[in-house]
């Protein structure tokens, strides 16, 4: 999975509140997991503030989308195909 889509998936199950998430709910390792999620909390497209990463495994808590994680998800729909398709082939797996 290319990092840009990485990203949307993220956020993606975070809006969706499928939490908590780890690299097994995406099928990619952990270092790549860790990487997206340092990323996308250095970069404020998400918040911890509601609630705590413990060893980088998302808690029911939160995280949560800021603005500019939303404003993403919207700008970056194109994406979501790309999630659709992964999810289809961890399930034909």
């Amino acid at each position: 999975m290319i990092k840009e889509n990485l990203r949307y998936a993220n956020l993606k199950e975070i809006d969706s509140n499928h939490l908590p998430l780890t690299e097994n709910d995406l099928s990619i390792s952990e270092d790549y997991f860790d990487t997206a999620v340092d990323y996308l909390s250095r970069e404020n497209y998400i918040s911890e503030a509601l609630g705590q990463i413990i060893e980088l495994v998302y808690t029911k808590k939160g995280p949560y989308l800021t603005v500019k994680g939303e404003n993403h998800l919207r700008a970056n729909k194109c994406h979501s195909q790309d999630l659709q398709r992964h999810k289809r082939n961890k399930k034909m797996v």
